[in-house]
C-alpha cells in the first residue's frame, strides 16, 4: 500500500503557498486488476486537479512488476466507479521534495 499523499501541483516551486483545504472525500476507485490500483478524491467539492488530471491517492502498487505512482493518472483516465458513499479523510497540506 502507498497511500501518503494527492498532489495538487507537481511542478510547484519550493515557495509555492500550501493550500488551505484539510478535508476530503475518497469517491471512486480504479483497479486495472495488473498491481495498480487508485483512489478518486474530491477536495473542495471537485475531483479535478487545476492540471486536468484527477485527484487520487495510489492506494496499492506492485513495483515488483516494474509498476509506479505516476501510472495512476493513466489508469483514472481511463475511467473510475464510484463509491456507494463518500469516505471523509484529512489531510495535511505539505510540500513533497
Amino acid at each position: 500500500m502507498i497511500a501518503d499523499h494527492v498532489t495538487l501541483d507537481a511542478d510547484a516551486a519550493s515557495d509555492s503557498p500550501l493550500p488551505q483545504e484539510t478535508e476530503a472525500s475518497v469517491i471512486g476507485h480504479a483497479d486495472d486488476e495488473d498491481g495498480l490500483e487508485a483512489l478518486v478524491v474530491e477536495i473542495g467539492g471537485t475531483a479535478v486537479r487545476p492540471d486536468g488530471s484527477i485527484f487520487h491517492i495510489t492506494w496499492s502498487l506492485d513495483r515488483s512488476k516494474g509498476r509506479a505512482a505516476r501510472e495512476s493518472n493513466i489508469l483514472l483516465r481511463k475511467g473510475w466507479k464510484a463509491l456507494g458513499a463518500p469516505i471523509a479523510v484529512h489531510l495535511d497540506p505539505a510540500l513533497l521534495k
